[in-house]
């Protein structure tokens, strides 16, 4: 055909250019997703009131292991200055000692305003916008909120919440739009233009990661992180409708939930991840874990005897980026289930492909 290619085009090829001069170890490196804590002097959990770059840790975990993503922060907001200073930081580190230069995917928690920054304008809680019924409201706060998470040098914002909260003893219920799935549907498209402006790459457009991926807000006895028990009706005509939405809108990011729906863990879950989430709704885009919860595979639910196991079943379910704060053994357990064959060469692939294809339409590079 004659004309430029779409710039989707663009970005896979880009990617899969990319892909095939790219080691195991360096995809793996891409798959993982790294707290801002472990790159910094000192113990992980140890208060501070200013953040050190530790150059030995960067180059362990930036170089050796090649990560590809950063979150959070230390114990205090930052600054804007001292936000794009880290993080620029980061990147030059990145883009010198580094074999590809692979840009860093920071993401961050903005889901009532980007509330890690000093002096940034903090907006109600999503159940007090859902209660004005005001969606250009809620494209307004979520534009402002874009906007000032970009001026820290963040491109990632996780969030909106797109849980439909049925159950009044969950503790989280303040974080959604509260119970009606239309409602929560409509309030969730408005945030996510407002995040948005003509395109990803734009100076005041942020990456959206819808979470959780599904059923979170319908726990059985109320507590976070709790079993979900639904029929596959219920599930599809009230938790689903949301995320289906936003997906058809342009949404590139999904995070997966903390809870077990129907006995089954979200973040082993075969059916939920990639049955329904990629192919049917036809997510393209890359899943990434919640906090530490491919480990929570082992301690929690028990469905892996360790935690090599829980990353085998959690990359195989269709996790794509893990959300492993603390250290880099997500990445060495997935090195060794590939040169075992017990994680394919395709399903590495596939999932490398959808981040770096994500970083490349962001304009990342």
């Amino acid at each position: 055909p004659d004309g430029e290619s779409p710039p989707e085009d663009k970005s896979m090829r880009f990617a899969d250019s990319l892909i095939a001069v790219m080691s195991v170890e360096e995809k793996a490196g891409q798959m993982t997703n790294l707290s801002l804590r472990a790159l910094a002097s000192g113990d992980f959990w140890e208060d501070r009131d200013t953040l050190e770059l530790d150059t030995v840790k960067m180059r362990k975990y930036l170089s050796d292991y090649g990560v590809g993503s950063i979150q959070n922060l230390a114990n205090y907001p930052f600054s804007r200055e001292e936000w794009r200073r880290n993080i620029n930081l980061i990147q030059e580190f990145v883009a010198e000692h580094s074999k590809h230069g692979i840009p860093i995917l920071y993401g961050i928690d903005a889901v009532h305003g980007a509330n890690y920054t000093a002096e940034s304008v903090l907006f109600p809680h999503q159940i007090n916008l859902a209660a004005s019924f005001n969606t250009e409201l809620t494209e307004a706060v979520a534009a402002a909120t874009s906007y000032e998470v970009r001026a820290s040098g963040i491109h990632w914002n996780y969030a909106p919440v797109l849980d439909v909260a049925r159950n009044p003893l969950w503790g989280r219920t303040f974080e959604t739009f509260g119970e009606d799935t239309h409602l929560a549907t409509q309030m969730g498209l408005a945030m996510l233009n407002g995040s948005v402006d003509d395109s990803l790459t734009g100076p005041y457009s942020t990456l959206a990661c819808l979470k959780h991926f599904l059923a979170y807000g319908a726990p059985h006895n109320g507590k976070d992180r709790a079993p979900v028990y639904l029929p596959e009706r219920e599930l599809r005509e009230v938790h689903i409708p949301p995320f289906r939405a936003a997906i058809n809108a342009g949404a590139l990011t999904v995070m997966a939930g903390s809870n077990a729906v129907n006995g089954v863990p979200c973040h082993s879950n075969y059916f939920l991840l990639t049955q329904l989430l990629k192919k049917e709704l036809g997510f393209k885009g890359f899943v990434i874990s919640d906090w530490n919860d491919v480990d929570n595979l082992v301690n929690v639910y028990q469905v892996a005897k360790d935690e090599k196991e829980a990353v085998m079943l959690a990359v195989n379910a269709g996790m794509d980026m893990c959300m492993e704060p603390y250290d880099a053994s997500f990445t060495d357990h997935l090195i060794e289930l590939v040169s075992e064959g017990k994680v394919s060469q395709e399903r590495l692939d596939d999932a490398v492909r959808r981040i770096l294809w994500v970083k490349h339409k962001m304009g990342l590079f």
